[in-house]
């Protein structure tokens, strides 16, 4: 039995390059071999005797590059440098996973699922594909890379070599002047002492030769600060495409060896940031399940080290300066992970209540911190009202849902106003009436979370019946803020520049709107008409910009078929009279969706609502539908329509 444990001997190498011969050291065989790669140094090997080549396939005698030569190509030679650069820079092969991916409540893939739920539940027919329907995206993930072992930095040649300083401080700016500057985990200060760090080595080695520098260029390269920068640029890079960029992958992936072996060493406060910033990459590929996966690990981290307790803190970070980084550090995962699993509906590490409250007082240079971190308890609260809402009777969720919204509303109320929105929609292009980026982000997170809690009375058409006053203000709350986008998207470049920011807002308003003309009438349906068309036009536009959210506008395409599955005379009949594989074949970022497409014979005008008083009927409990526009003879087909058990689509 013994015998099955034993380990086997490692391998001897045929022969050992030069270096390993004369260091008297043994030698993988490999080219380059482990340890000339991991000082930089030239791996030749010495020509084999005929004997011994003729025992070799051709394919193992070529002559093996000088890592010198290989990290800075010629200069004159652009074309060979291009080639050497992408082939060496190839991307992995394709993996496509098909794992399970839960939505909560609050996230917007429960929406969509509960608008085809209804669909399905009236024997129609569902509106939007699944998300996993399309062609299959290729996984990018850095566990993918382990395959190509340790020397995958020094193959690829490292992309910083590629990068100018002056290109870097840009992007460097440009992530602290937006999502940087909400969650400042990493200064621009540090970013930019590293990058000078980093360029001034590779200046040397380009003038003296990374023979002479190839010690303090490894110094400046393999660390953690480097490995921060990296990301960062390439989260910049990232954003400024819209979508996948070439070289803001290969700079992902050259930092790939070191997030894995956070895994085993999770390597203190650097490792808490670099897992975070490899969530807001994943987040700017709008990958939310990978972006969700990394924040969870980093808050996980945090826990660990008691980063949420004034006594840990105290003792691991003596220095002023130091404790305040890492307290940001905490706050950034803290607050980006509760964002996250609103976003996705799943629970979240970090509880409020494991929170030291002393931890509030430490004052930190940062003038959206106390009211973010405010919206992030109260996000909390609303997260629990979303997910406990069959362990409360019908009056206590309502009574939930109404002091949520005032404690809301209140926390807005009490912001200074250099943080709230300008209350008039006709913005100027005076740089001080204009609303800043700081503004938006207050009003998305007061806006998303008024959306959320009111999600519950649109979930279903008995729902709303019960609730008509609160179904009506929640409609209205999500035309609010899609008027509000649509706007603030005309008069300035904020929804432009930072399309990934806003989409969760827009899509969260959206689906809100749309379960409410699903479950209910024409009258709905015609007083949310230019709401409905600022949406599709607003989305349709960021989604031809930013590629990251092309699938979305994909996925949209299938509300071309919902006025035929709403119809009550073929009850889904005309379901397949579109193709949506056909529409979304082609580009579908330039197939143009108005309310029109949605619902092509609504009449044009809008019909009044009265809610200050009911019809008289001989049945009590039709007034809710004559409020949505039925007919009273309509009312038993109606009832047919919508008057069914709300399902449990998860």
């Amino acid at each position: 039995m013994s015998e099955m444990f034993r380990s086997k001997r490692s391998r001897y190498a045929s022969r050992a390059c030069k270096e390993c011969q004369r260091r008297k050291v043994r030698c993988d065989g490999q080219k380059p071999c482990a340890r000339c790669a991991a000082h930089l140094v030239s791996c030749d090997y010495a020509a084999m005797g005929p004997r011994l080549a003729a025992g070799r396939s051709s394919s193992t005698v070529e002559t093996v590059p000088d890592p010198i030569s290989r990290t800075m190509p010629p200069r004159g030679n652009s074309e060979q440098s291009a080639t050497i650069a992408s082939r060496s820079s190839r991307a992995p092969p394709d993996f496509t996973t098909h794992a399970p991916e839960f939505s909560g409540p609050s996230s917007t893939e429960y929406a969509f699922n509960a608008v085809n739920g209804n669909l399905r539940a009236m024997g129609m027919q569902s509106a939007i594909p699944d998300k996993h329907s399309e062609s299959r995206v290729p996984a990018t993930s850095s566990g993918r890379l382990a395959q190509y072992g340790p020397f995958m930095r020094l193959l690829t040649m490292d992309p910083l070599w590629d990068m100018t300083r002056e290109d870097a401080y840009m992007l460097i700016d440009d992530w602290c002047d937006g999502l940087g500057a909400l969650y400042p985990i990493v200064s621009r200060k540090s970013m930019k002492d590293t990058a000078k760090r980093v360029f001034d080595s590779l200046h040397l080695a380009h003038s003296e030769g990374l023979r002479e520098r190839g010690g303090s260029v490894a110094e400046a390269l393999l660390n953690h600060d480097t490995n921060k920068l990296k990301i960062v640029i390439a989260i910049g890079m990232t954003k400024a495409a819209g979508g996948r960029d070439h070289q803001a992958q290969r700079l992902f992936q050259s930092t790939s060896e070191a997030v894995e072996g956070l895994i085993w060493n999770p390597e203190g406060i650097h490792g808490i940031q670099l897992l975070y910033l490899v969530a807001m990459y994943h987040y700017h590929l709008n990958e939310e399940v990978r972006t969700g996966r990394c924040i969870a690990f980093a808050a996980r981290l945090c826990l660990e080290a008691g980063l949420h307790r004034r006594v840990m803190l105290d003792k691991l970070f003596p220095d002023a300066a130091e404790c305040v980084d890492a307290l940001q550090s905490f706050w950034a995962v803290y607050m980006f992970e509760r964002r996250l699993s609103l976003g996705q509906g799943i629970p979240f590490s970090i509880q409020d209540s494991y929170i030291d409250r002393s931890l509030y007082t430490i004052d930190i240079a940062n003038p959206l911190l106390p009211a973010l971190l405010d919206w992030t308890t109260l996000a909390g609260k609303a997260w629990h009202a979303l997910n406990n809402q069959t362990e409360k009777t019908h009056e206590a969720r309502v009574d939930d849902i109404n002091y949520l919204d005032f404690q809301i509303l209140a926390w807005y109320d009490a912001l200074p106003d250099y943080l709230r929105l300008p209350g008039n929609p006709a913005w100027t292009h005076d740089a001080h009436e204009q609303p800043t980026y700081f503004h938006s982000v207050i009003f998305v997170r007061k806006a998303h979370l008024r959306n959320l809690i009111h999600r519950p009375v649109l979930q279903s058409p008995a729902q709303s019946r019960q609730n008509e006053p609160i179904l009506l203000k929640a409609i209205e709350i999500s035309m609010e803020t899609i008027r509000t986008l649509f706007h603030l998207n005309e008069h300035t470049p904020l929804v432009r520049t930072h399309p990934m920011f806003f989409q969760q807002l827009l899509l969260t308003a959206f689906g809100n709107l749309l379960l409410a003309l699903v479950g209910t009438g024409p009258a709905i349906r015609n007083r949310s008409r230019e709401e409905f068309d600022m949406f599709l036009t607003l989305f349709h536009q960021l989604s031809s910009e930013c590629a990251a959210l092309g699938r979305t506008w994909q996925r949209l395409q299938g509300l071309r078929d919902l006025h035929a599955k709403l119809s009550h005379s073929d009850h889904g009949t005309r379901a397949s009279s579109i193709d949506y594989h056909y529409i979304t074949g082609r580009d579908s970022t330039a197939v143009p969706l108005s309310f029109d497409d949605v619902f092509p014979d609504m009449q044009m005008h809008v019909m009044p609502i009265d809610t200050s008083s009911r019809h008289e009927h001989p049945t009590a409990d039709t007034g809710d539908f004559l409020d949505f526009g039925f007919a009273p003879e309509d009312f038993l087909e109606a009832r047919n329509l919508f008057d069914f058990p709300f399902l449990d689509l998860l």
